[in-house]
């Protein structure tokens, strides 16, 4: 007897797929693509590699599927052992007497991309599981490899021509009708539900190969994962075993008596265009629990599986193909229900992150409570990223004393400068950078006049930004040159991409801090206080360096310069605890010395830090080790102290570096006390 399934109300968000760029741009942002389709057309489904075309070609069973002769689907292809190039990339099931497939829909497309269409594929009423249909290739997007289809997998594999490396990134967008949230079953009472892209082993793809990773929707509406392994049983990447979670946001099963609220939750949004990312590493033996399994959604990391088991080497190389799907595992086919239809655009593989719309960092920062912290995670390996490798002895990282980043509004990208604080000249000086839409760290290199330097580099405060004028200003250990950067030269930091300013006319020695004020002078100003305790300021307009205070009186040592747009003034203060700012006339204001609860120095190089909350205006505290690694805020109106949210972990053995971001203030930290390590923290609110 059949049943009809009425649809459950759930929210509806804004979505939109995030972002500004088109496709082709995303696909030229991405340094290492190995295939994308844009679904524009039957005749040409595959945007990249852009030649040869590839069109939809539909493979059917004429015995089990009769109404697909009559469908209008063309020539009838097969779906073989070798997925050779006259072989199909479509396949179509009947259900009740209609035949149903994978469709290009022109009315219904992602508008950000450019395209002229999106594939479509329906869940039907009184279906089988696999109804629908799905579309399928390998991740590299080329047919007629006969048995060399190159894989994703471990790097005791790199000896194989095939081998693409052990990390996959897979992007797409989403859209789904009311329809696809309704309740499926198996039996009455007993609910399944769908899948959207499945990453296999070499082709063909079957859920009996042994790599079987599963984006899945959990049956409360959550997009989530599991991995299918050698043994038949389930990897569910989330902290119960059975259920699919989303504990990486603190969305538990069970959650809230099992109805899952948003937030801590993440669900699906009806009728609007979604974006996905997947990130699978392989790590370790074939089947240990040792890869990462991560996924975002809307830029928002809801799976984290750093023990994931991922089965390799007997049966399977490595990831080698896809299905895109909506596949219902055991569906009813008497269940009576509207159709569901989900479209998918903007499908992209590739080994290195791509751009996402949707920026992580700000999509962590739009679900977290004010006065919080959370953690973001990052691509690009961080913790080498911080390290200095050239140097045995030292911190052995490029952030000790050195508690500043700058952050570019125009590009979206943290810049960091320094290096180890070690006297000799054999210190690894690095401009980093991290790509918030990527979300991936970067070394930049190191440039050529660094070298010529006769001490090492001592990091301080020795970065600022102009944003609106794209230059990055940098003064290096024992010079009176302040060099810029120009922040739309390509990825390379040489010498070709820094100027020099002016020498600023007093001793070279240790430069303790500079800061760009954009609202001194008609064009701005750049502040610098160095060795020699004297405030100087050099003017834009008339490229000319002044003296602002012949005797600071903040130390030689350790100075800090925080500019902050809410006020419109620059905090300087040191290791003296001198504390005084300047307006955009250049009137300095003296305040109350900082007091001993509030050091920022003691002398390490895992020091405190000074930064600005960019909503507020107050200015953020973290202290030294030594004093108790404690954070809290100053009003410089009020020229007062009070307690701010604590560090998510104190980390006295770490060096923090930290800048406004947006909305909110992001802390970079990185350590190499029992091996490199580093991440950051978002700080939202004070």
């Amino acid at each position: 007897m059949s049943r009809r399934i009425l649809l459950r109300k759930r929210p509806v968000g804004g979505g939109g797929g995030g972002g500004t760029l088109t496709f082709a741009q995303e696909q030229a942002a991405t340094e290492q693509l190995l295939s994308a389709y844009s679904f524009d057309s039957l005749a040409n489904v595959r945007a990249y590699p852009v030649s040869p075309t590839v069109a939809m070609r539909y493979v059917w069973e004429s015995a089990t599927a009769p109404a697909c002769d009559s469908a209008g689907l063309g020539t009838q292809y097969s779906l073989g052992e070798t997925r050779g190039s006259g072989e199909g990339n479509a396949v179509a099931y009947q259900s009740d007497g209609v035949c149903h497939y994978p469709a290009i829909d022109t009315s219904i497309k992602h508008d950000v991309g450019g395209g002229a269409g999106s594939l479509r594929i329906s869940i039907p009423s009184k279906s089988a599981a696999g109804t629908g249909g799905f579309f399928s290739l390998p991740i590299q997007g080329t047919l007629g490899l006969g048995s060399n289809f190159p894989f994703i997998g471990s790097t005791t594999q790199s000896g194989d021509p095939n081998y693409l490396g052990n990390i996959l990134y897979c992007k797409w967008r989403q859209r789904f009708n009311p329809e696809m949230f309704q309740a499926f079953e198996e039996s009455p009472g007993v609910q399944t539900s769908w899948k959207q892209v499945i990453f296999f082993g070499d082709p063909p793809s079957t859920s009996s190969d042994e790599i079987s990773i599963v984006v899945v929707r959990h049956i409360s509406d959550l997009p989530t994962m599991y991995g299918h392994t050698a043994t038949g049983a389930d990897d569910v990447y989330g902290i119960e075993a059975t259920k699919f979670p989303q504990d990486i946001l603190g969305c538990n099963y069970g959650e809230g008596g099992h109805t899952y609220p948003e937030p801590p939750c993440f669900h699906y949004l009806e009728n609007e265009w979604m974006e996905f990312l997947v990130r699978i590493e392989i790590l370790g033996a074939s089947a240990a629990a040792a890869s990462l399994v991560q996924m975002w959604v809307n830029g928002l990391l809801v799976v984290h599986m750093p023990t994931a088991r991922i089965t390799w080497g007997s049966v399977d190389k490595g990831i080698g193909s896809f299905h895109l799907s909506t596949y219902c595992t055991n569906k009813d086919v008497t269940q009576v229900h509207s159709q569901g239809e989900t479209w998918f655009d903007d499908v992209m593989f590739s080994t290195t992150p791509p751009p996402q719309g949707h920026i992580p960092l700000e999509s962590l920062v739009s679900r977290m409570s004010n006065n919080s912290r959370a953690e973001l995670k990052t691509f690009g390996g961080m913790a080498s990223i911080f390290e200095d490798t050239e140097l045995s002895t030292g911190s052995q990282i490029i952030n000790g004393y050195a508690p500043k980043m700058v952050y570019d509004s125009v590009r979206k990208q943290l810049h960091f400068t320094g290096a180890d604080h070690h006297p000799d000249s054999g210190a690894l000086f690095k401009h980093v950078r991290q790509d918030l839409a990527k979300n991936e760290w970067k070394y930049l290199g190191e440039p050529s006049w660094h070298k010529t330097l006769a001490t090492g580099v001592h990091g301080y405060s020795s970065i600022a930004i102009d944003s609106v004028n794209r230059r990055l200003y940098f003064i290096p250990f024992n010079s009176t040159t302040v060099r810029w950067f120009d922040l739309d030269a390509d990825d390379t930091t040489n010498s070709s991409n820094w100027n020099a300013l002016p020498s600023h006319g007093g001793s070279a020695g240790q430069p303790s801090a500079i800061e760009w004020f954009p609202e001194y002078g008609s064009q701005g100003s750049l502040i610098f206080i160095g060795s020699e305790n004297v405030t100087r300021r050099w003017d834009k307009a008339s490229n000319a360096w002044s003296v602002l205070e012949a005797a600071s009186g903040y130390g030689s040592t350790w100075t800090v310069l925080q500019y902050n747009p809410v006020l419109q003034e620059v905090l300087m203060t040191g290791n003296l605890n001198k504390l005084r700012v300047i307006n955009s006339s250049g009137t300095i204001t003296s305040k109350a010395d900082v007091t001993a609860t509030h050091y920022t120095y003691d002398g390490s190089g895992y020091t405190g830090l000074w930064t600005v909350d960019p909503v507020s205006g107050l200015y953020v505290v973290v202290t030294d080790p030594t004093t108790g690694r404690d954070c809290f805020k100053y009003n410089s109106a009020t020229d007062s102290f009070s307690s701010a949210t604590a560090l998510l972990a104190e980390r006295p053995l770490a060096a923090f570096s930290a800048c406004p971001v947006g909305n909110a203030v992001a802390f970079a930290w990185a350590t190499n006390s029992g091996g490199a390590a580093a991440g950051m923290e978002i700080l939202k609110g004070t």
